[in-house]
């Protein structure tokens, strides 16, 4: 679950919030070790682009003691990037990837990331191709 939004459910009660943001992580899961590379945009009801609207970043670990915050980089048009180191001795589970258009405020996005110990799967093979199509290739 990478991704996330603040778009109300249909169950919630009360108005929309007059900012949406989307965010999301380039991977859902991390190694120890890894940089964590999140994309944000900000909308208002009508889905015309917040220039100009600082989005700070707040990182929950899986104890729910907040690890950093930061700003996130502006990129023009709404959108925000983020880049964050996860610590070598970060604690293996999910953890909480928050935006806030005030530092202090409530969140308007929560992704989920996880820090695990994990091989990406490899895939092992050798090519086998047959001579003459080789050479008809360096053509």
């Amino acid at each position: 679950m990478p991704n996330s939004t603040s778009r109300i459910a249909a169950s919630r009660a009360g108005p929309a919030p007059a900012i949406d943001v989307f965010v999301a992580t380039d991977r859902g899961a991390y190694r120890a070790g890894d940089t964590v590379n999140a994309t944000m945009t900000a909308r208002d009801l009508e889905t015309r682009a917040l220039s100009a609207l600082p989005l700070t970043a707040v990182i929950i670990r899986p104890d729910g003691v907040e690890q950093a915050r930061m700003i996130a980089t502006e990129a023009g048009a709404g959108g925000h990037v983020l880049s964050w180191a996860i610590p070598g001795n970060a604690p293996r589970g999910t953890w909480r990837l928050e935006i806030r258009a005030e530092a202090d405020g409530p969140a308007l996005a929560t992704t989920r990331m996880m820090v695990e110990d994990f091989l990406p799967e490899r895939i092992d093979f050798t090519p086998n191709c047959p001579r003459d199509r080789s050479r008809q290739a360096k053509r």
